[in-house]
């Protein structure tokens, strides 16, 4: 199936310091039709996102440079600062550590759309459709306020 928003593919950022984790999660997230840039810690997230718009990052929690933490804080920072945004930046969270062995920082310009734990591999692949249906339907609902 693949899933499209106004036509085009979905643009997915994909954040992970481990290739055998970007290999994984790109590979479903391209078999639904989505369109994967990959970056290999928050630095390179960070400029990606002023450069690029994006429908969706999927973003690590602990890597180096960069962790996951300070992503979020950089792309909060970011989206309060720009001018073109209108919507909040739908994020997932994609890490090998438990949900409850680390605290999320707040943002009201950031919306986690789902929590993937890497170590249940298979429920990935079934998730990945749900959020991309939300996120059509998200986008399908902006488009008619706009008009």
């Amino acid at each position: 199936m693949r899933k499209r928003v106004n036509g085009k593919k979905f643009k997915v950022l994909l954040i992970d310091d481990e290739p055998l984790s970007l290999f994984m999660a790109r590979n479903a997230l391209e078999k639904v039709g989505c369109n994967v840039t990959t970056v290999r810690d928050g630095a390179q997230a960070t400029d990606q996102v002023q450069k690029q718009k994006y429908d969706l990052v999927i973003l690590d929690w602990k890597m180096p440079v960069r962790d996951g933490k300070e992503t979020m804080q950089a792309f909060h920072y970011i989206w309060r600062h720009l001018k073109r945004v209108k919507t909040r930046l739908p994020l997932i969270l994609y890490t090998g550590i438990e949900p409850n062995k680390f605290d999320l920082p707040h943002s009201p310009y950031i919306e986690l759309y789902d929590y993937w734990y890497k170590m249940e591999g298979r429920k990935i692949n079934k998730r990945i459709e749900g959020v991309l249906h939300r996120l059509q339907r998200r986008n399908e609902c902006l488009s008619l306020t706009r008009v």
